[in-house]
């Protein structure tokens, strides 16, 4: 009932890229519609704006407590107002309310945001998510016991219902459809990328470009399509510009912003130390279609980077985990032939238990003198992933932990923020023909030595405010970046570390400040990362949720407490006549064949459900037969 359309606006500059996304919402049905979409955004977004056009009129967001933001919606709703409502559900998925179309009208949504494009391996890439995987949602079903939070979570409209380990369950789990001719998407990128470039790509979608000066337009060669897939495109620099330090200053009100970014030296002189591999491998439901085809791939590739003195086992998972072998195994020809054969028979079906997969990892405590390390490939469709980030932190010990993302439409957020509390790296494979490049700079961050206990001395009275704090080891091919709040100073930043038992360090100077609009915005992201970091890691959340408000409200940023409305004034919706809410369905992944509406993910209430009905149908169905053969009374 109610079509949508977006176009996408992209500016990137340096390392920081600008997004509007305009999100077209048209009421083709005969009578008063309100809208929900709940869609997915880059894990690093920091959403910074909302605007509402209705034809030429447009109305400014305010941002707000999300309690407070969500009753001026209903009331608006309930008074025959035009309305939206932007609420952050997970960093990288967002729901949208728009209320009081009338029939036929149309209105646009313009959600603008800001994010650090990543780099790695010598190449920059900026990923737009345009759909989701539908999300395993554990635990039993909360009914007549939530709690005031949990009765505010509940009025989602999702096909799962809210349980003891997901209780936004119901706002997180959107309709899913294959249907042509819905969700298509534009896009219009601006790349200046202040260096020389010696190529642009998408391995995702089929774009064109033309060069105008220092600047890159960028678009969709077939000018719209599909919203079944992430968007992602690369660059990359000419040899000699690759860069090797960087830091990007913004002055406002008195105060400096900055990001630092700074590659970790090439030396690949490391000792090689024997380790113990374990390789997880996500076989449920999700993984059906071509998600499944990559990810046997990409273990089977990484078998072949073992070495003599290593020793590994493979974890598969579904509902239920299940080691290849009893305890890790020493790398041999009959190990690892029993390993592919492993491999090579999995096949997708089931839900996604991530915690069972990662305690039985984590129980395999490695031999003395082995260094350990777990490579987890999956899609990430979880909704319970504070849970999962606790139990990685809790049980990680000396470990490292290696995500492996997979498919069309992975949930990124889990899967980055898994591998940061397991200290280790996040790689994505978007299809099949990216396995042997990718799990090939793996496992050379895996063989490479390490830059540990990195420090960063800053100038004197500089009283720098910087995040991550402390800073994360760092892997070869990935960049250390630090987002800051300093003085106006000037002096030198030096960055102290570890690299094979050596001391080492790198030295840059404070310049002038430059056009870096936006470095504030991305500073206050990263606090507000950090601060929610800290109630996984044990700090009481009513201690956090104070400061991520204030942060939040300063800095105009959608979180996981404060959310973006805009209401027209005057009602337009007759008295007498009600309106009716419309749920707007994403996209089934490309090449995903889980079914539909309850996936194969879903909670297990729900499919137990379904099934005994099943079953129940089919025993009606044979008892004629089973009493002519004398199989019951």
């Amino acid at each position: 009932a109610l079509l949508l359309n977006t176009e996408a606006e992209v500016n990137v500059s340096a390392m920081t890229a600008r997004v509007t996304l305009r999100q077209h919402f048209r009421n083709t049905t005969s009578g008063w519609a309100d809208g929900r979409y709940v869609f997915p955004m880059p894990e690093n977004a920091a959403v910074n704006d909302l605007v509402f056009k209705i034809g030429e009129r447009i109305i400014k967001g305010e941002i707000r407590e999300k309690q407070a933001a969500k009753k001026a919606f209903e009331q608006a709703r309930a008074d025959g107002k035009r309305a939206a409502l932007l609420e952050s559900e997970r960093p990288n998925l967002f729901t949208v309310s728009v209320a009081n179309i009338e029939p036929g009208g149309e209105v646009v949504t313009e959600i603008s945001y800001l994010q650090t494009v990543d780099y790695k391996d010598g190449q920059f890439s900026l990923r737009l998510p345009t759909t989701l995987t539908p999300r395993y949602i554990p635990g039993k079903p909360l009914v007549g016991s939530e709690s005031l939070e949990q009765s505010y979570q509940a009025d989602g409209k999702g096909w799962a219902k809210n349980t003891t380990d997901v209780a936004d369950a119901s706002r997180i789990t959107p309709p899913q459809t294959r249907t042509a001719g819905i969700n298509q998407i534009k896009l219009n990128i601006r790349l200046h990328p202040g260096i020389n470039l010696a190529e642009i790509h998408s391995p995702s979608h089929e774009v064109v470009w033309q060069q105008l000066s220092d600047l890159y337009e960028i678009t969709l060669k077939q000018g719209q399509v599909k919203m079944d897939r992430d968007f992602i495109l690369s660059w990359t620099p000419n040899a000699h510009d690759q860069p090797q330090a960087a830091l990007f200053l913004e002055e406002q009100n008195g105060e400096q912003f900055a990001t630092l970014m700074m590659m970790p030296p090439q030396s690949l002189h490391a000792v090689a130390l024997p380790r113990e591999l374990t390789f997880i491998i996500d076989s449920s439901g999700s993984m059906s279609g071509s998600s499944m085809p990559q990810a046997r791939a990409g273990l089977i590739e990484a078998l072949g980077f073992l070495q003599p003195q290593d020793r590994f086992n493979i974890i598969d998972f579904d509902d239920n985990a299940v080691a290849l072998f009893k305890q890790p195994m020493p790398v041999n020809a009959q190990h690892l032939s029993q390993a592919r054969n492993f491999v090579n028979g999995l096949l997708a079906d089931g839900g996604t238990n991530i915690a069972a997969a990662l305690d039985l990892a984590f129980s395999q405590k490695p031999a003395e003198g082995f260094l350990k390390q777990i490579v987890f490939m999956t899609d990430g469709s979880v909704g319970n992933e504070t849970a999962l980030f606790k139990l990685i932190h809790q049980k990680l010990d000396k470990a490292r932990l290696f995500t492996v993302g997979i498919g069309s439409a992975p949930n990124s957020y889990f899967m980055r923020k898994a591998a940061e509390f397991g200290r280790g790296s996040f790689t994505y494979i978007g299809n099949q023909n990216e396995v042997q490049e990718k799990m090939t700079a793996l496992f050379k961050q895996l063989q490479s030595p390490v830059l540990r206990d990195i420090r960063i001395q800053w100038p004197d009275n500089a009283d720098a405010e910087f995040y991550p704090d402390p800073v994360p080891d760092l892997y070869l091919g990935e960049p250390l970046i630090v987002s800051t709040r300093i003085k106006p100073v000037k002096g030198d930043i030096i960055i102290r570390g570890q690299l094979n038992g050596q001391p080492w360090q790198r030295v840059l100077s404070v310049g002038e400040p430059g056009q870096n609009n936006g470095l504030s915005t991305l500073w206050a992201r990263s606090k507000i990362t950090a601060l929610l970091d800290e109630i996984v890691t044990g700090t009481p959340e009513d201690v956090i949720k104070p400061q991520v408000i204030d942060l939040a409200l300063k800095h105009r940023l959608a979180t996981r407490y404060t959310s973006f409305v805009a209401i027209e004034q005057m009602p337009v919706r007759p008295k007498g006549e009600s309106s009716s809410e419309h749920a707007v369905p994403n996209l089934m992944p490309a090449g995903n064949k889980m079914g539909l509406p309850f996936p194969a993910t879903a909670t297990s209430a729900t499919l137990s459900f379904y099934l005994g009905l099943l079953f129940i149908l089919l025993g009606f169905a044979a008892y004629p037969f089973m009493r002519r053969k004398g199989l019951c009374a």
